[in-house]
């Protein structure tokens, strides 16, 4: 593979441009199984992501018995789960622009993961704030937008269909859950 000297990433690029421009040679397939195999791994990844931020309401009263504390300390941590989820979009920008989104997506796996984890053990509200809130929310951040940038290599002339229809789909999915 051929690996560009001219960045300031160092080891970290060069293992990025061997591992992730590395494999696939040439434009991505329009469609077909492999195209479809990654609109379905995007969409599983859009039903977890929303799903961790948009269910935490069902878990709070729980963390209020476990932390003994009261609904604002623990509504405090979605609240920064989602401002850090949607406030790193440029870094999650900077990191596909520079690395291509598949390793893009694994930084992010790894840190939403190890947020996770650490939420699991924690100690405290205050823990849990820098854990579930701002780890998990910046893990999950930096996934979103590699998602969609997927899409756009795999599926050429039907990716705009794929993503009305997500959009249409996540629509009508949020007005069922609520509103049933």
């Amino acid at each position: 593979a051929v690996v560009s000297t001219q960045s300031t990433w160092g080891v970290l690029f060069t293992l990025s441009a061997i591992t992730v421009r590395g494999v696939m040679r040439g434009p991505a397939p329009d469609g077909g199984f492999w195209g479809w195999v990654a609109v379905f791994a995007c969409f599983m990844g859009n039903v977890i992501g929303d799903g961790v931020m948009y269910s935490f309401g069902v878990f709070m009263p729980k963390f209020k018995e476990h932390f003994r504390c009261g609904s604002g300390e623990i509504s405090t941590v979605n609240a920064i789960q989602m401002g850090v989820t949607f406030a790193s979009g440029p870094v999650a920008s900077f990191l596909t622009n520079h690395l291509g989104w598949r390793l893009t997506t694994v930084i992010g796996s790894v840190l939403a993961s190890a947020g996770f984890a650490l939420s699991a053990v924690a100690p405290n509200v205050i823990f849990l704030y820098l854990s579930a809130g701002v780890l998990i929310g910046l893990g999950l951040g930096i996934i979103y937008l590699p998602r969609l940038d997927c899409i756009t290599q795999y599926l050429i002339r039907r990716g705009l269909l794929y993503r009305g229809g997500h959009l249409w789909l996540r629509h009508r999915h949020f007005h069922l859950c609520t509103f049933n």
